[in-house]
């Protein structure tokens, strides 16, 4: 197996990570709860809001990185700093070029929206905590140990900001709360809907 490591992305690495992101999430029980990404149209439409966001994450300074095998993205992981917040008018006028290619997915938002409270982050966590927003593996390198790479990086990423005490995440899928579990990550507050659970999960310094 080539040498793996971990980068920022470069620009035409984002489609790819895109795609490693969006194979992952297909079964991932809270986005499968509101939308079904066998269908093509609902693939193409959340590849584009994936594509969104991860190019507006990197644009804006949030740490976004990338597991590479040669130049090829095995892996993706973002973490929301608190220190770059992402003003919300450059968010609009970031979106609006690529709104159409989103609308398929106008449903599946309503559904989500539902959703509420089950998936809000928890109003008592430490203050300047990162969220590790979202991390993916491609299906063909999982069990590599690719996934604790990119749980590392978030991790020295956060040790380096003196003033943050940890970091939160979020995940709707029993056999990745064990994950994190074994990475350190304890949970914060369990809550439940119907037949969605979701942990809401926090690991705190020293790390």
């Amino acid at each position: 197996m080539k040498r793996i490591k971990i980068a920022k992305p470069i620009q035409n690495q984002l489609n790819d990570a895109g795609r490693v992101i969006l194979d992952a999430f297909r079964d991932e029980a809270i986005a499968s709860s509101f939308m079904d990404l066998s269908r093509e149209k609902i693939r193409k439409s959340y590849f584009q809001v994936i594509r969104f966001k991860i190019g507006l994450y990197r644009e804006t300074g949030q740490p976004l990185f990338a597991a590479l095998m040669g130049n090829r993205v095995v892996g993706m992981a973002v973490l929301k700093s608190p220190r770059a917040p992402i003003p919300r008018l450059r968010m609009l006028c970031k979106a609006l070029p690529s709104l159409p290619r989103m609308l398929g997915l106008l449903p599946c938002s309503l559904r989500a929206a539902r959703l509420g409270r089950l998936v809000t982050s928890p109003g008592n966590l430490p203050a300047n905590s990162y969220t590790l927003d979202l991390l993916a593996v491609h299906r063909s390198c999982q069990g590599r140990g690719i996934g604790r790479m990119l749980l590392e990086h978030a991790a020295r990423i956060c040790a380096a900001d003196k003033g943050s005490p940890g970091i939160y995440l979020l995940t709707g899928d029993k056999i990745n709360r064990t994950m994190y579990e074994k990475f350190g990550y304890g949970l914060w507050e369990t809550r439940s809907a119907g037949s969605l659970t979701a942990y809401h999960m926090f690991k705190a310094k020293p790390f």
